[in-house]
């Protein structure tokens, strides 16, 4: 079975502050529909050194709406 690419985009957190110039939490969405987790684990595997740069540039990375508990 394949399974459409995930649309992962960035967003604004809610509350979200300014430190540095960087925005804090840097937050990412993920707008498919039933996301799965496979996919997922594979997305972050991809973007695994970009994301540990964001998370030391920006404090932390916020995901919303992956199929994590």
């Amino acid at each position: 079975m394949c399974s459409a690419p995930l649309s992962i985009v960035p967003f604004d957190v809610p509350c979200g502050q300014e430190h540095g110039g960087q925005v804090f939490p840097l937050g990412y969405e993920c707008r498919s529909p039933s996301p799965d987790l496979n996919a997922v684990i594979s997305w972050v595997s991809s973007n695994r050194g970009e994301l540990i740069e964001q998370a030391s540039t920006h404090g932390t990375v916020f995901f919303r709406g992956l199929p994590l508990e």
